[in-house]
């Protein structure tokens, strides 16, 4: 489990970059391919173990840069909220009845190191 965040993490920090630089280079938007990859990982989501998710978030982000990505990523994150949550909820009891990954936005804070 540690091993598997740390290896996580390490792929992250390495290969984003690189994989951002190739793009800018070529004169390519990143917001897309950006996009694509938080795509990745907010459906990946309800697969890494809850205590793992809140860190794996923070250093992708971080990564990426939160400043720029931070409203794209609770974006997704949110539509998947929304689009799994029970047909039958009615507005009043959505909140709390909010699936992990509501609560999950909600704690989501990124900070410069």
């Amino acid at each position: 489990d540690n091993y598997s965040l740390q290896v996580v993490a390490k792929t992250v920090e390495t290969v984003i970059p690189v994989l951002l630089e190739t793009k800018e280079a070529r004169g390519e938007s990143c917001f897309e391919f950006i996009a694509a990859i938080l795509r990745v990982f907010v459906d990946a989501l309800p697969h890494i173990p809850r205590h793992r998710q809140l860190p794996v978030f923070k250093h992708l982000l971080t990564t990426l840069d939160s400043e720029t990505y931070l409203h794209a990523a609770l974006i997704m994150l949110l539509e998947q909220c929304v689009l799994s949550g029970d047909k039958k909820t009615t507005p009043s009891k959505f909140v709390d009845a909010a699936p992990a990954t509501l609560l999950f936005c909600l704690t989501l804070e990124i900070g410069r190191a």
